[in-house]
């Protein structure tokens, strides 16, 4: 739809509903990008065992930033910010001129075949990781 057309009236916007009742429908994205689960600091070494499992096949290694970095027992949080080389991972992938969007396609990729629901969004590769 062009905004001229918006503009004159010629044809009009759909309506969305409330923000309220189009949050209800939570997909992948919005569940990871909200930190579906609060979850105690002492489990981040366990989150960090299962990812660094699968980064180990690329030959990279995640690390924790922010208050993952410094993990205090009994702190609640709704998500764990990592980061990773994306240098080593060029170097897994053999795509050393690759654009840095392509090697997170493939990182992505990487936990698909591993078994993780994974979403995308901007720069970031969401990894929900199964909590018990």
């Amino acid at each position: 739809m062009k905004i001229k057309e918006i503009l004159s009236g010629t044809k009009k916007r759909l309506e969305r509903g409330s923000r309220k009742k189009r949050k209800k429908g939570k997909s992948l994205i919005s569940k990871l990008r909200e930190g579906a689960i609060p979850f105690d600091h002492e489990m981040i070494p366990g989150i960090m065992k299962s990812i660094n499992s699968v980064l180990t096949k690329t030959g990279s290694k995640a690390l924790p930033i922010g208050s993952g970095a410094t993990p205090t027992p009994g702190k609640m949080s709704g998500d764990l910010d990592m980061i990773v080389d994306l240098n080593q991972l060029k170097q897994h992938f053999k795509m050393p001129d690759a654009k840095d969007a392509d090697i997170r396609k493939k990182l992505r990729q990487v936990f698909d075949l591993a078994g993780f629901k994974t979403a995308q969004t901007g720069t970031s590769v969401h990894v929900e990781v199964p909590m018990t």
